[in-house]
């Protein structure tokens, strides 16, 4: 007996072991096109919160949503920087430099774990597209965080802004 599951192409034969080893290797290549239980995946709940952390501006709010162990990759860091700490500074200076009025997310995509976000604002007369790459546990605490961002020179006018942001912090 042979079974067609979702429009994989995966077939099954429970009367040869082979095929049955090859089908769930198959079904776990696809699986991500299967259809997902009903719930709420960790995703869901990160975005909420991040969502709302940008809305309200809210510190203990973004401090409560980072992992312990959550790392942050930044455009004009070298190394990722690692633990809550150093990604809650990163993160809240981030907010204040480009989360001003014109600061709107114009895209997501998003996984079980992970979405990305696609945004775009303007400081100082300079357009900047970028998205970020964010992964969250199973709880939806983000436990890694990457922005990346265009053109070269909204590159280099962040470096300057998130420098002198990051002093005042300090």
């Amino acid at each position: 007996m042979h079974m067609r599951r979702s429009g994989t192409g995966c077939r099954s034969d429970p009367k040869n072991p082979a095929e049955s080893i090859s089908t769930q290797l198959c079904m776990g290549l696809f699986s991500r096109f299967l259809p997902r239980p009903l719930g709420r995946h960790p995703t869901m709940t990160g975005l909420d919160s991040w969502y709302g952390y940008m809305k309200s501006h809210d510190r203990t709010a973004l401090w409560d949503l980072l992992h312990p162990d959550a790392v942050f990759e930044s455009p004009v860091v070298h190394s990722p920087q690692r633990g809550r700490d150093i990604t809650f500074k990163y993160l809240s200076s981030a907010e204040k430099v480009l989360g001003g009025p014109g600061f709107t997310y114009v895209g997501e995509w998003t996984r079980e774990r992970g979405a990305v976000l696609e945004f775009k604002t303007m400081i100082d007369g300079i357009e900047i597209n970028g998205v970020d790459i964010i992964s969250f546990d199973a709880e939806g605490r983000i436990t890694h965080f990457k922005v990346m961002v265009r053109p070269l020179k909204a590159i280099n006018m962040l470096h300057r802004l998130m420098a002198e942001q990051l002093a005042a912090q300090s």
